[in-house]
């Protein structure tokens, strides 16, 4: 056994497996914190769960961007003809 887990080297559940909204939910709450006179102490953790919501928004973007590319390569759209007549040359050739 290597020593890591789904919950990463250090005990704690990767970015992909907290949802985006409880990661805003911890942000908002930290903020309220650190602004507080003496809560400077916490920025870290701020900084953290800012670490934490990007890296959740870049995977969520990467996976989308691949969804779209794999979609148009296998569904690709018929590009219309530019010629005038290419319904009528169609039409005779039926």
């Amino acid at each position: 056994m290597s020593g890591h887990s789904e919950f990463g080297t250090r005990g704690r559940k990767p970015a992909s497996a907290i949802s985006r909204e409880r990661l805003v939910s911890a942000l908002h709450i930290t903020a309220g914190i650190v602004a507080q006179p003496g809560g400077e102490v916490y920025a870290p953790i701020f900084e953290r769960l800012e670490l934490e919501l990007a890296e959740v928004d870049r995977h969520q973007s990467v996976v989308a961007r691949a969804r779209a590319l794999a979609i148009a390569a296998f569904n690709p759209i018929p590009a219309p003809s530019i010629r005038p007549d290419a319904a009528e040359w169609d039409q005779s050739r039926n």
